[in-house]
């Protein structure tokens, strides 16, 4: 489990420091984990993992879709100038340009997978039954891997933090703040899936209206997020990315490890590409591992 390889998601010790609710949060996950086993952990964790990858590629497609429909239908755009009249033949032609474009610095305008949260690629997949695991569960456990990743934030050596361009006690503070937030908001998630059944059946048609609702919203936020106006965003992204792999290039500790490494270490003009740099790292470099 790459989530808990330094920190046991059912008994490891939680400082209150800096945070306080840190071990309430930690205590209240593992509550609704009562009676899973860290086997049924371990698979929870890959079907989560599985859940978020193939939600996120699923909001990425449709957002290529809207963008190449945008672009396709105003061949005036400074964007569809960028592309030559047989890339902007069909609506299919210009998905295709856009796809092989997607992640490169060629066109790094285009969506990104950490445009969806882990949090709402989860959400979005358990609401539209993409996730045969019980959700509350599915996000307790979600919960305890950011405090996972704020342990390890709290307890790292200085040497970690090395080169970062501000004191650090300031870059911990912040980054172990971010993780107890992305616990709390886990937390919650899971607690609302955790309630009674009678409650849960009474929602259903509630939840398919939200889905719905859902859907159409997330596809407008990552069709604006794929215009012009989201360019520099994508810019600092494919920027981070690359430096991370030449960073990379020269480690030889486990991917995990080094995205850890190296997201204490972002210069001061990408610290502030993503809220959670050390996932965004990590994904890149087992991107680089997978074969085309």
């Amino acid at each position: 489990m790459y989530w808990f390889d330094n920190f046991d998601p059912f008994e490891g010790d939680v400082p209150d420091d800096p945070i306080f609710d840190a071990p309430s949060i930690a205590f209240q996950a593992r509550k609704l984990l009562d009676g899973c086993t860290r086997e049924d952990a371990r698979l929870l964790e890959y079907a989560i993992d599985d859940a978020v990858e193939a939600m996120r590629t699923s909001c990425l497609d449709i957002a290529l879709d809207d963008l190449a429909k945008d672009i396709f239908q105003n061949p005036n755009d400074e964007v569809s100038g960028l592309l030559s009249d047989a890339e902007r033949a069909t609506v299919n032609d210009v998905r295709k340009t856009l796809k092989k474009r997607q992640g490169t610095s060629e066109y790094p305008l285009l969506p990104e997978m950490d445009d969806v949260s882990e949090l709402d690629a989860l959400y979005m997949a358990v609401i539209s039954g993409g996730v045969e695991e019980d959700p509350g569960k599915c996000f307790a456990l979600l919960s305890l891997s950011f405090l996972a990743s704020y342990v390890d934030s709290v307890s790292s050596p200085d040497s970690d933090w090395e080169h970062v361009d501000m004191p650090v006690n300031v870059a911990r503070l912040t980054r172990s703040a971010n993780d107890a937030v992305y616990a709390a908001m886990a937390l919650r998630q899971a607690t609302r899936f955790s309630v009674s059944a009678e409650i849960q059946a009474e929602s259903e048609t509630n939840m398919q209206v939200a889905w719905r609702d859902e859907v159409v919203r997330r596809r407008k936020q990552l069709a604006i997020s794929g215009s012009l106006g989201a360019k520099a965003k994508h810019e600092k992204t494919a920027k981070l990315k690359a430096w991370a792999l030449e960073k990379a290039a020269d480690m030889r500790d486990q991917d995990i490890d080094i995205a850890r490494k190296l997201s204490a270490q972002l210069p001061i003009e990408l610290a502030d590409v993503s809220k959670n740099a050390e996932r965004l790292i990590y994904d890149a470099l087992r991107a680089r591992n997978k074969p085309d």
